[in-house]
């Protein structure tokens, strides 16, 4: 997922950030690898100091702790499941004759 955003924000020359929250720092090694911008450890910080702090959330957990959490973390309790993100990548990519990648 956070290639792909890279990616994303590369090749089409638009500015975000790409923070990436665990509490397992080998997984923020890769994140940052992979294009996250920011990385949060999320046992070194108080979860309530992330509260209300993100526009788009992409939870990919799969529990219910983390569904929870990413409704916490986002503005508008706005996140996608990544179950939700891969089926909308698979749409688009079904429905677009360009070749993205």
């Amino acid at each position: 997922m956070i290639a792909a955003l890279d990616c994303f924000r590369l090749t089409e020359n638009i500015s975000f950030e790409i923070t990436a929250i665990s509490r397992h720092n080998k997984q923020l090694e890769i994140a940052k690898k992979l294009g996250a911008n920011k990385l949060i450890n999320s046992l070194e910080v108080e979860n309530n100091t992330l509260w209300n702090q993100f526009d788009i959330v992409y939870d990919t957990t799969g529990t219910p702790d983390g569904f929870q959490f990413a409704l916490k973390i986002s503005r508008n309790s706005f996140f996608f499941p990544l179950f939700l993100l891969l089926l909308s990548l698979s749409l688009f990519l079904l429905f677009t004759d360009e070749n993205v990648f």
